[in-house]
């Protein structure tokens, strides 16, 4: 016959436990709304203008015009870079001209990049 012996085990050491404080690290961890859109924006400027590099000797120079009462950025973008969408051709004004915004004043001058 055989015997079976109880003895008492000590207890495994006990798991660490997460803690999650609030207004900690969490909330500044990312990019803020304008980061991510900023960032976007130079995602999208990076991979659509890839391909569209002219590196020939005889590129289509860039030409000026001024802004008229009642113009948008969009209808300047649309009538010189017809071969653009439209939302490309206005990044590409603003980037041409270092402008923050699409808005425009009358009597302004505007460099029209190559398309």
């Amino acid at each position: 016959m055989s015997a079976i012996a109880w003895e008492p085990v000590a207890p495994a050491r006990p798991r660490p436990q997460l803690v999650v404080i609030d207004g900690g690290a969490a909330q500044g961890a990312g990019l803020p709304r304008w980061g991510r859109w900023l960032w976007a924006l130079a995602l999208v400027v990076t991979m659509g203008w890839g391909g569209m590099t002219v590196t020939s000797a005889d590129a289509p120079a860039s030409h000026v015009v001024t802004v008229e009462s009642g113009q948008t950025l969009s209808e300047i973008a649309v009538r010189e870079l017809p071969g653009m969408s439209v939302q490309r051709a206005v990044v590409a004004l603003r980037v041409a001209n270092d402008l923050s915004s699409s808005q425009i004043v009358p009597g302004q001058q505007l460099v029209i990049p190559a398309p």
